[in-house]
């Protein structure tokens, strides 16, 4: 942990003090994925103190469990985390989860992270409309998917759902 003694960092744990006033003293101890702690003593005598302090961790685990799509992608906090099933251990604290995938509306997620806690997520992402762009020589041909007639080319269909379509 960085020591704080007197406003300023002197150090890391473990560290000697040495050459201190007679009297009250105090630092601050800190570390990422442990709570601050601060720390007081006295010296009254020329002979050395240890002091022991424990820093509690303030972590927890984000797991993110596999999305409905091939793929996908998590950030935190707008920070790229890789593809998924992935567990990630924070500091205690908001994050958004994003999880996003090719041919994917993103997945947000606010997630409220508490110390020695575990949060899941589990995205589910909706599939995008697909577009369809016919053309034709001559244009002019008649354009029918699925049985319905569109118009006639040179068309763009849009708003086209996943799966299989007939173009005729």
């Amino acid at each position: 942990a960085n020591v704080t003694y007197k406003g300023k960092v002197i150090g890391q744990t473990p560290i000697v003090l040495s050459d201190l006033e007679y009297g009250k003293h105090n630092a601050d101890l800190k570390a990422p994925g442990y709570s601050p702690a601060h720390i007081e003593w006295n010296i009254d005598s020329s002979r050395p103190q240890r002091i022991a302090v424990r820093i509690t961790e303030n972590t927890g685990v984000i797991r993110i469990e596999r999305a409905n799509a091939n793929g996908a992608m998590v950030k935190i906090n707008g920070r790229n985390h890789g593809s998924l099933p992935s567990e990630f251990r924070m500091e205690q604290g908001e994050y958004q989860v994003e999880v996003t995938a090719p041919g994917y509306t993103p997945y947000v997620q606010k997630v409220s992270l508490a110390s020695g806690r575990k949060v899941s997520v589990r995205p589910r992402l909706t599939e995008l409309p697909g577009k369809i762009i016919v053309n034709s020589k001559p244009t002019g041909a008649m354009v029918t998917m699925n049985g319905k007639r569109y118009g006639t080319t040179p068309i763009t269909l849009e708003g086209i759902k996943s799966g299989r379509v007939r173009l005729v």
